[in-house]
């Protein structure tokens, strides 16, 4: 919808591509920068204040469809989604900080609750933004997420307690410096490229079947419900050390991208299966694979990130949770 309306308005495809991408720009850069912060203005402001500033932003966002000059309005653009990336790369880190802290004993099965709640936003935010667009025209939707992130604030101040913990000195460079650390962080960036990947490109593959929007749209319901689906189990069973190390169900989770992709072509490999054509069922199965295997990627990582930071030599309190944090978002928007 922002693309149609942005090229009303005069900006190019170069442009829009650059409004879109500078959101995931500045996440990338401050939600490190974040994680830093969190023992000086601690975990619970973090995310009131980038609640706070996402849900301005939201509302000017709308408002910037009433300039007439192009220039104006890309400008406009370009601030408004740089300073709400500040505010979601604040309560990004801010909420996995608090989820750290509160969960400290079993990280990977709370990242998997929190995960059915990624899986329902992906579900339903398309639905529920389609839905209020054709309600209330362009602006309702805007208004109405600014509605629910006031909410989320006020919730938010009554049911968090601030932290006492004590925390020492942490440097950002010796977390990223330690080696599982760094090569979970390319993993993370890998498997979020993977899925991002899919939604530019899975309507124009999907051509040679004639596939209409709504039939494309449901393709990635299948993918965000597996995902959910799948994020308890994978936290529940990934924190049991003695069946299954977070480790190889992340290594077993990249393995089903993997296949997912050999699966969506289909590859010339399952020729001789007799697979060579794109079909319904085939993309759908694969997404649904996709899901299921993003999951076991991604959902015991930031147990392994505080494990190997820990372990790494790094103090367990909430100064290398908050840089923790903060790297874990940073490599999931840079992906």
């Amino acid at each position: 919808i922002f693309y149609h309306k942005a090229l009303d308005h005069g900006a190019n495809q170069l442009e829009i591509g650059l409004i879109f991408g500078c959101y995931a720009i500045v996440n990338s850069i401050c939600c490190p920068l974040f994680g830093c912060f969190v023992p000086m203005c601690g975990a619970k402001n973090l995310l009131l204040a980038g609640l706070l500033l996402s849900s301005v932003c939201s509302v000017l966002f709308r408002l910037l469809f009433r300039l007439t000059s192009t220039v104006l309005f890309v400008a406009g653009c370009f601030l408004c989604r740089a300073i709400q990336a500040l505010g979601c790369a604040a309560y990004f880190t801010g909420s996995s900080v608090i989820i750290a802290r509160e969960w400290r004993d079993n990280i990977t099965f709370a990242m998997g609750l929190s995960e059915i709640f990624t899986g329902i936003g992906m579900i339903c935010g398309p639905l529920l933004g389609g839905l209020v667009y054709e309600v209330g025209g362009f602006q309702l939707p805007f208004i109405c997420i600014a509605l629910v992130m006031l909410l989320g604030l006020v919730i938010n101040f009554y049911a968090i307690s601030k932290s006492s913990d004590k925390a020492s000195t942490a440097n950002f460079w010796t977390l990223i410096k330690i080696p599982n650390v760094a090569v979970t962080c390319i993993l993370m960036s890998v498997m979020w490229a993977a899925m991002d990947f899919n939604m530019p490109s899975l309507s124009l593959h999907m051509k040679v079947i004639e596939a209409t929007p709504v039939q494309v749209g449901t393709m990635f319901l299948i993918m965000a419900a597996a995902y959910t689906v799948f994020a308890p189990f994978i936290g529940m069973f990934a924190k049991n050390k003695v069946r299954c190390t977070e480790r190889m169900v992340m290594i077993c989770g990249g393995l089903l991208v993997a296949t997912s992709f050999v699966l969506v072509g289909p590859s010339p490999v399952l020729a001789q299966l007799g697979v060579t054509e794109v079909s319904f069922p085939l993309v759908g199965v694969s997404m649904g694979i996709l899901g299921a295997g993003l999951s076991m990627a991604l959902v015991p990582t930031f147990s392994d990130l505080t494990a190997s930071a820990v372990c790494g030599g790094m103090a367990d309190d909430l100064a290398t949770a908050g840089l923790v944090s903060g790297l874990f978002n940073g490599a999931v928007f840079f992906g």
